[in-house]
């Protein structure tokens, strides 16, 4: 029978191998029960062949005493009688899948595989005995309906194609000196005299060789503070300049409250799809144990599938500024109109004081008023509206924070000024810690600024003088501009009265001092409560100049508390923290504190004693005895320990056994010289903002010229 052929008859084989037990045999509620199936198809091997009256073939292997099973054979463990199975598999030439049953056990996904499946009921099954704790046998079936391996064919087998630890060493030896997985098995196949004697195929050596970073997610202890207090809106965007490595950098940027960005976590992806991107973002979620309340991107595909799918409390938006800086390059308007077009368009699009009616009915207006309703690409992104435009989020707290990706674009800026994409990883995450660590300074600084100085208030007012001490000082300055413009460009008109309850009608100038704009402003006195219909404290958490006017008129001299947002006021993060280096993995604190306290006092000496001679001699001697003291010397008596020893305090211990393999060098977009690919599209709006000029051949204003004229033949 050929071994490639299909068994049409394998039902027939049920007249002989048939399950003479119920597999749910047993009353004892601790049983374990084991079943070991023969499943696949081999080649033919010394043993006994049979055919049924049906015309069916099934094959009894000749086993030797020592592998030889029974019923009633006893095993100390279900590894003991596993490995007793393997045995004679091994020597009669066949493969077998290990199942438990019952307990739950058993349910494991299926996969693809090139073995082909014969329903064989070879087995043995095996039960446990409680009284003497021993597994038995009692079912051993020998009988296959499939021809068996020979010798010669027997290193086909699964059961020696397994990797061993040297199979994994060589294949991790030739990652990191670039050799891929068929070299690798080519050079163990020369050294061991053929392909035979290696065990593992080409392809097991492929499959262990993908085991390179394909993700990585970190967040330190300041970074999840930071994301505590900020963590209301974030953005992050993949980086188009990466390392050497050619991964995307992907840092995830919030406002702090000194209204600077920060970094609440980083990750490197391999790729920009929905899998590197679901797989961050649940490392996210697992690091800050929260969801935040707005996450603005770019309109990618990875970040459409994954944010949906792992921040299901969240709202996805868009960065409004991408989508408007299409619009040159998607919509053609005439000279004449273009100006008016775009200015009713972005008033359009960046007002925060309509909802959604207004805007809808504006938007219908503009394509009515410049020709434009079955335009394509309006159309599309006037479907998806309610994900970029603010008029849809006027009322969810906190929606005015970000609207645009921009500060995880300054983010990549700023870290790009310390990393190179010619670094490896090691030396990029020193880089980021280098450029993190000059951010959190920058914000222990503002820190400090806010606790130890006195802003300049221009006025008397209690109000000012009370949001000097709450906020930030970048913020009591917003505050003090909406506190400037109540007393010199609103206007209040008291409308009425029910119970607690005042309404007003609060108007103010424009920039033009012509047009006016009112808001209806209800103070709800018994609770010191304000609500305004420009809606600015939902937004951003600040008080509006509307509120801070009907406060004034009303002799508040204070800002109420429900209107003093946490995430605006200072000392939120303590500076200390702030200004200590971003390190992973374990370190002698205690070490490093004495360490570079005698780096600052050899400074400062030096500093101190560089313009006398004398002094400079005296303090010289006195560092030579030290020297002499501890038996410092100039060279190493032992250079390969003290390597690995400043490589361990630098770096930490190298794993033993690494799970993750080096970077196989991928290339996607971005990648190379570390700028950033540029599509045809792209492409094509440049060249037509560029001028036409007159070609000689063809005898028109175009991009061309006579040197590479379509319309020239020679």
């Amino acid at each position: 029978m050929d071994r490639n052929d299909e068994y049409s008859d394998i039902q027939v084989i049920e007249e002989f191998i048939e399950d003479e037990e119920d597999d749910s045999y047993g009353t004892d509620d601790d049983a374990e029960n084991v079943s070991v199936n023969d499943g696949t198809i081999t080649a033919a091997e010394e043993c006994e062949t049979f055919l049924s009256p049906g015309g069916t073939k099934y094959w009894v292997p000749n086993a030797s005493e020592n592998v030889k099973l029974a019923v009633g054979d006893t095993f100390g463990s279900i590894e003991e009688a596993n490995t007793a199975y393997r045995r004679y598999a091994d020597e009669l030439g066949f493969d077998f899948d290990y199942d438990t049953m019952g307990n739950g056990y058993g349910k494991k996904k299926g996969r693809n595989s090139s073995y082909k499946r014969t329903g064989c009921k070879a087995c043995i099954k095996i039960r446990f005995r409680k009284e003497d704790r021993q597994h038995v046998v009692y079912k051993f079936e020998e009988r296959h309906n499939h021809s068996l391996y020979n010798n010669l064919e027997k290193w086909f087998s699964r059961g020696r194609r397994q990797l061993k630890y040297t199979d994994f060493k060589n294949i991790y030896n030739a990652t990191g000196a670039s050799i891929g997985g068929s070299k690798a098995h080519n050079i163990q196949a020369a050294l061991k005299g053929g392909v035979e004697n290696v065990g593992a195929t080409v392809v097991d050596y492929k499959n262990a060789s993908r085991g390179e970073l394909q993700a990585i997610f970190w967040a330190d202890k300041i970074s999840r503070m930071n994301y505590k207090e900020f963590g209301d809106s974030i953005s992050f965007d993949a980086t188009y300049r990466t390392n050497t490595h050619a991964y995307n950098f992907v840092p995830f940027i919030a406002v702090d409250n000194h209204k600077r960005s920060v970094v609440v976590g980083s990750a490197l992806i391999s790729n920009e799809d929905a899998e590197n991107y679901t797989w961050v973002l649940q490392a996210f979620l697992k690091a800050h144990e929260k969801q935040p309340r707005f996450v603005i991107t770019h309109q990618c595909l990875g970040t459409k599938a994954a944010i949906p799918l792992v921040f299901t409390e969240s709202t996805h938006r868009f960065c409004a500024w991408h989508i408007m800086d299409k619009m040159p390059g998607k919509v053609t308007i005439s000279k004449d109109d273009n100006v008016a077009f775009k200015k009713r368009i972005n008033r359009l699009v960046w007002s925060t004081h309509i909802g959604p009616d207004e805007f809808e009915s504006e938007w219908e207006s503009i394509l009515n008023d410049f020709g434009l309703e079955g335009h394509e690409w309006l159309n599309e992104i006037y479907s998806i509206r309610e994900s970029w435009i603010s008029a849809y989020y006027r009322d969810d707290p906190m929606s005015g924070l970000m609207r645009t990706t921009s500060r995880s674009e300054s983010s990549h800026a700023y870290f790009r000024l310390f990393a190179s994409f010619k670094n490896d990883l090691v030396r990029f995450l020193r880089a980021y810690d280098s450029s993190l660590e000059k951010q959190r300074n920058k914000h222990a600084c503002l820190e400090f600024a806010t606790r130890n100085t006195f802003p300049r208030r221009f006025s008397p007012l209690g109000i000012e003088r009370h949001a000097s001490k709450v906020y930030t000082r970048v913020v009591f300055f917003d505050i003090q501009k909406e506190i400037r413009k109540a007393i010199f460009f609103c206007g209040l008109d008291f409308m009425s009265q029910d119970g607690d309850l005042k309404t007003y009608n609060v108007a103010h100038k424009k920039k033009n001092l012509v047009t006016k704009v009112s808001y209806e402003v209800i103070h709800n006195v018994g609770t010191t409560m304000l609500t305004c219909q420009c809606n600015m404290f939902v937004r951003t958490g600040l008080p509006c100049r509307h509120i801070l006017k009907v406060l004034m008129n009303d002799g508040v001299d204070k800002i109420p508390e429900g209107f003093i947002s946490r995430r605006w006021t200072s000392a939120l993060i303590p500076v200390q923290l702030q200004a200590a280096r971003a390190r992973y993995g374990e370190i002698d604190v205690e070490k490093e504190t004495l360490i570079n306290g005698m780096y600052a006092d050899i400074d400062l000496i030096v500093s101190s004693v560089r313009n006398d001679r004398k002094t400079l001699r005296e303090a010289s001697d006195s560092v030579t005895e030290l020297r002499v003291k501890y038996g410092a010397c100039v060279f190493s008596n032992n250079p390969a320990k003290d390597r690995a020893e400043a490589l361990k305090d630098c770096y930490g211990d190298a794993p033993e056994d690494p799970e993750v393999m080096p970077a196989a060098g991928i290339r996607i977009k971005g990648c190379g010289r570390g700028k950033r690919l540029i599509g045809k599209l792209e492409k094509a709006v440049e060249k037509n903002k560029r001028a036409k000029r007159l070609c000689r051949v063809c005898g028109e204003h175009a991009h061309h010229d006579s040197h590479n004229c379509p319309s020239r033949t020679s």
